[in-house]
């Protein structure tokens, strides 16, 4: 009955050839069977993988998929292969926008089933943070026998699906890419805690006002940095510390953008370098200082609207910073908080020793960068300062009522 359906299927258009899969002699086809449907950017859609339909594309008297000769068995099985896949949530991940041009999707298996959903759960589970747990603990570290893994990304037009990438490595090599990753994400939240991981598409979206502008490519590149270990893109952190110098006058570097930062730096390090003894951290952790100065003296901040110019010319806008912070010191000395001056006073003292030169004329992208991490992190021990006081008085309250 197979043979028989084999050759009953055959188009009246199929011609003799060899298939470009198989490498199998036998009939091809000048229309391939079967849509691909779920692929981002072909939102409700069923479209082909492998299509020729402009005269462009034609060569040699080769009409349409001729151009591309694949058997009809073939193109049948990884139509199937590749919707159950789609279909599949835990084997599929889909990012971005469904419009043409503006998402992706991949898909991924192994051959062996214990490796169903190990892969989702690495990046895309909503608690991430036990993924991380695990595989940074002592049980993950043991050698296991190689698992073949295969991934495909993919990206839709109006007229067909794109393959934009192939990996095929193992589990093993795999995990020890996103331990890697996790290992990077840990970071401070904004109360000084180790935050939660946070997922590919968050930490990139951070890097643009609109999300509609992301495009498949800066993904796609993300996840080579998680899964292969890669470089990422510079572009990201370029847009990282300027979203940072836009929106500095609210505060606003974020967890995302302070994780991203984080992320990129190691790939960009110079031999032996200690990021929080460079200049550029020190100088985001003197401007949030100066911050705290101001706010205790006047109950609130401009400094930060300051933000971009420090963060880009130290040396014009921190010496006219430091002026100001000498009046702010009086006031709180004279104020109904006067244990405070001295305090203020020795960790700006502490901060300026940490720098120990002339400050610098311009920061280039990367040391922006870390002038942000620097201005983040310090902001956020303040915080868990704060908390961690607020904690003992109330502690201390509640004893002496009791």
């Amino acid at each position: 009955m197979q043979r028989f359906w084999a050759r009953y299927s055959v188009r009246d258009d199929a011609v003799e050839g060899t298939c470009l899969v198989t490498g199998k002699d036998g009939h091809v086809e000048k229309v391939l069977p079967g849509k691909i449907k779920g692929v981002r950017g072909t939102p409700g859609k069923e479209v082909a993988l492998v299509s020729a339909k402009h005269d462009s594309t034609h060569h040699y008297s080769l009409d349409q998929s001729l151009n591309m000769p694949i058997s009809r068995r073939t193109a049948e099985r990884y139509t199937v292969a590749l919707d159950s896949l789609l279909r599949d949530e835990e084997r599929s991940v889909h990012m971005g926008e469904h419009e043409p041009g503006k998402g992706v999707s991949y898909v991924f298996w192994s051959k062996t089933p214990e490796s169903r959903g190990e892969f989702y759960a690495m990046l895309v589970a909503d608690a991430p943070e036990e993924v991380r747990d695990l595989l940074l603990s002592p049980v993950a570290k043991k050698a296991e026998p190689p698992r073949a893994f295969y991934m495909l990304t993919l990206t839709g037009t109006k007229g067909r699906v794109l393959v934009r990438d192939f990996m095929e490595t193992t589990v093993g090599e795999v995990k020890k890419h996103v331990t890697r990753w996790f290992k990077a994400q840990r970071h401070l939240d904004a109360w000084g805690e180790e935050g939660k991981p946070l997922k590919i598409f968050p930490l990139v979206a951070s890097c643009y006002a609109d999300k509609k502008e992301i495009q498949p490519r800066t993904i796609m590149a993300m996840w080579n940095t998680a899964l292969k270990d890669q470089p990422p893109p510079n572009e990201l952190l370029i847009r990282a510390v300027s979203r940072c110098r836009v929106e500095g006058d609210k505060g606003h570097v974020t967890r995302p953008r302070a994780a991203l930062v984080r992320v990129m730096l190691p790939y960009t390090a110079k031999g032996g370098e200690i990021m929080e003894e460079t200049v550029a951290y020190q100088c985001g952790r003197l401007l949030a200082e100066l911050e705290a100065i101001q706010e205790a003296a006047m109950g609130s901040s401009n400094v930060s609207t300051h933000f971009a110019m420090a963060s880009t010319r130290p040396y014009t806008a921190f010496p006219m910073l430091l002026r100001y912070s000498q009046p702010h010191l009086s006031k709180v000395q004279r104020g109904d908080k006067p244990w405070l001056a001295p305090i203020l006073q020795q960790r700006l003292e502490e901060i300026m020793s940490q720098i120990r030169q002339e400050f610098p004329q311009t920061l280039s992208v990367r040391e922006q960068g870390i002038f942000d991490l620097g201005h983040y992190q310090h902001r956020a021990a303040m915080r868990a300062e704060r908390k961690e006081h607020a904690e003992a008085k109330r502690r201390q309250q509640e004893q002496e009522a009791s």
